[in-house]
């Protein structure tokens, strides 16, 4: 960042601290001011529901794996899980912003698992 000295017009240094405020200093007149920036935060990650796609009919490694790997999935019972993976097929495991849904889907690929990502 360029500033100008409001006394003598000169360019302004920063120091070469890294805390905030930054401080510059005039290096004809000797005038110092402070700058506090604030960095605008990072823009909101997209949510994604992630599904699991069971083959069908579903087999018990895969329902072991899904339940392993999603907390959620682990709030029901494997036997239900297996009749909900033969009857649907694909089974919705959580909403997630966009990078934690890519690394489920790589986590699920090597436990054996498909995944699918779906925009929210």
């Amino acid at each position: 960042m360029h500033l100008t000295c409001e006394k003598c017009a000169a360019p302004m240094h920063p120091m070469r601290e890294v805390r905030l405020p930054f401080k510059y200093i005039c290096p004809s007149c000797g005038h110092e001011t402070f700058v506090l920036i604030d960095f605008a935060p990072p823009p909101p990650e997209n949510i994604f529901g992630v599904y699991v796609r069971f083959s069908q009919p579903a087999t018990k490694e895969e329902v072991f794996a899904a339940r392993e790997l999603f907390p959620q999935l682990r709030e029901m019972s494997a036997v239900e899980l297996y009749g909900i993976a033969n009857e649907a097929g694909l089974v919705f495991a959580g909403r997630f912003t966009e990078s934690m849904s890519r690394v489920y889907q790589t986590n699920a690929s090597s436990l054996g698992l498909s995944v699918e990502l779906k925009p929210l």
